[in-house]
């Protein structure tokens, strides 16, 4: 009997840098040369793109996840043709494995110098380019800092929308004209999603569901307290104590 396989992912959000933002994944193909084994490995695999780096998880678990740091590629990345094959070269100095053990072991980072070639299964490869060129850019550029790690970044790539289908009850009034874009302030990493308000309850809806649930409701009536607090420096959020969450309000926004 033929059965589907399907796959486990193993990234999650704490892979990346502290406030690195993801960005998007894509099913891809990468050649390079491997850290354990010393050999030039072709792989199968998703492309997982950060704010800050370029993460490979091979879908054969006996591999690490490998992490492509922007501060560690050398050389331009470019598209090249290679067998009638569209592919995205690009050199890295350095290589990081992201040990595949359950415990929480230190990354490995190894002096190896490898070219990496990149073959999107399905995705225009123009399209991934654009995104990677502009990260890649702004990560080099001394007069930027890294306004790119930001929700604002993701709203002007994509088109996010609130899933009104998570609405709790049709009873329920909607106290925002449309969704805000906000984060939610974990340990170590920080989920941007979607905020909608209505008479009863506040919903969070991650833009990416990485890890975390498709989306989350508070009830007022399980709501402690409500007060300001900083968040890098600035007073910029509002902090909700519920009975099983903490969440962070973004308040640069209009919330009328």
């Amino acid at each position: 009997m033929l059965g589907i396989q399907i796959r486990q992912p193993r990234f999650n959000l704490y892979h990346l840098d502290e406030g690195e933002m993801f960005i998007k994944e894509f099913a891809a193909n990468c050649q390079f040369v491997y850290p354990e084994t010393e050999k030039v490995e072709n792989l199968a695999g998703v492309i997982l793109i950060g704010s800050r780096s370029i993460i490979f998880e091979p879908d054969d678990h006996k591999y690490s996840i490998i992490k492509f740091h922007f501060r560690y590629i050398s050389e331009g990345v470019k598209i090249i043709q290679i067998q009638n094959k569209e592919m995205f070269k690009l050199f890295v100095s350095k290589i990081i494995e992201i040990p595949s053990s359950k415990r929480v072991d230190p990354y490995r980072t190894y002096d190896i110098k490898s070219d990496v070639f990149i073959h999107f299964l399905f995705e225009k490869i123009e399209h991934v380019a654009q995104i990677i060129y502009e990260l890649f850019n702004k990560f080099n550029s001394k007069s930027t800092v890294f306004d790119f790690d930001s929700v604002e970044y993701l709203g002007n790539l994509y088109s996010f929308k609130f899933d009104y289908t998570r609405i709790k009850s049709i009873n329920e009034k909607f106290l925002l004209k449309s969704e805000i874009f906000v984060k939610q302030i974990l340990p170590l990493i920080e989920v941007p999603g979607l905020l909608m308000i209505t008479d009863i309850r506040i919903y969070f809806q991650p833009l990416f569901t990485l890890n975390t649930k498709k989306s989350m409701s508070i009830k007022y009536k399980n709501i402690n307290s409500l007060y300001k607090r900083r968040i890098k420096l600035r007073e910029v959020t509002n902090k909700i104590i519920s009975l099983s969450y903490i969440i962070y309000l973004d308040r640069t926004r209009n919330f009328c």
